[in-house]
């Protein structure tokens, strides 16, 4: 009689104790497929990071089995071509804004081709304008046009590889540099300034969203960026690109009030008013890239080329050799890095209140 009177307080112990494992099993196979997924994604960007490093460090060795100065200029002439070859590709337009909330790989699209804000508007040339050496004569031995080579984003595997085209042609450019650490890029920035190039700031991160968040947001980016440089070369940066251009419609913040606060802190900005259209998202070849830059040459006397030197802008240092190969056999084409004494007004888009 006992042992039935206690079966019916024993039966619902066991349910609720039955419940309460189903439910934890429940727990357990929901949380551990999100915890393994969180960890995995992890490695997997720990990977990506040191593939990337490898990378660069296999760019760099290659570096000293390029070809010599002969070599490589004939490899320069032989891509010349391209730009008389009527088979060549045609170049798409320019795109248009990307949106206050597009991703960072749009983003870089929209500052290839900045047209916001009353920004000028590349237009892809003509083949025929770039083809006809005569035509090129006539445009720039009426005038001296001086250029300004500009190399966005780096450093990179690529750099490198800029550096020697550069000093192969006796050319000096710029650099607008983002905040990379470890001994390659250091190495890279001091290259640079070593070899006569202008270093130049284009904010540590480059995370849009980070920079344009308010203006002491912007400030803590460039002065982190200003001091890590200076650090390393011993050089006090005092040029700057915006990221998206100063005429971008990303940011949170008065662009006016930011190239406001750089002219108080003796700081000079420049955007571009030739863009290579690297930058495009369309991957242009290298024949294309060159075409776009020099069938813009001698439309106007002082003319910033926008070109980049990320690790995956190879096309662009194809393109470089062919353009360097071109500018430096015109009369009245001038080469230089920016300067303090040089004009400004032409290829600042947000013009200075």
């Amino acid at each position: 009689m006992q042992n039935r009177e206690s079966e019916p307080s024993a039966r619902p112990e066991r349910v609720k104790w039955l419940k309460r494992m189903i439910l934890a099993l429940l727990v357990i196979f929901m949380v551990l497929p999100m915890i393994a997924s969180i960890l995995m994604l992890i490695h997997i960007r720990q990977l990506n990071d040191q593939l990337d490093a490898m990378k660069d460090q296999v760019a760099m060795l290659q570096q000293n089995r390029e070809p010599g100065e002969a070599g490589a200029k004939s490899a320069a002439k032989e891509q010349t071509g391209l730009l008389t070859d009527p088979s060549s590709e045609t170049l798409p337009a320019d795109k248009g804004d990307a949106g206050n909330d597009a991703p960072e790989t749009m983003l870089a699209d929209f500052e290839g081709s900045e047209s916001g804000n009353g920004a000028i508007t590349q237009q892809a040339a003509a083949p025929e304008a770039v083809g006809s050496a005569n035509a090129a004569d006539e445009k720039t031995t009426a005038k001296t046009c001086k250029v300004y080579l500009t190399f966005d984003d780096g450093p990179s595997s690529n750099t490198g590889r800029i550096l020697d085209l550069l000093a192969e042609y006796d050319v000096k450019a710029t650099f607008f540099v983002n905040g990379r650490e470890g001994p390659i890029s250091e190495s890279l920035y001091k290259r640079i300034v070593d070899e006569g190039h202008t270093l130049g700031m284009h904010s540590y991160t480059h995370k849009y969203d980070e920079i344009y968040e308010s203006k002491q947001a912007f400030i803590k980016d460039l002065e982190r960026l200003q001091d890590y440089l200076y650090e390393i070369t011993g050089v006090w940066p005092r040029f700057y690109r915006f990221p998206g251009g100063s005429s971008n419609e990303v940011s949170t913040v008065s662009m006016q009030e930011l190239a406001d606060y750089l002219k108080e802190q003796d700081i000079y900005y420049l955007d571009w008013n030739v863009a290579s259209g690297d930058a495009m998202g369309t991957n242009l070849s290298a024949g294309a890239l060159a075409q776009r830059v020099l069938g813009m040459i001698g439309e106007e006397e002082t003319q910033v080329v926008l070109m980049h030197d990320a690790a995956d802008k190879s096309a662009t240092v194809d393109a470089l050799a062919i353009i360097l190969e071109d500018l430096t056999k015109q009369d009245g084409v001038e080469i230089l890095p920016v300067s303090e004494d040089m004009d400004f007004t032409p290829v600042q888009h947000l013009k200075s209140q």
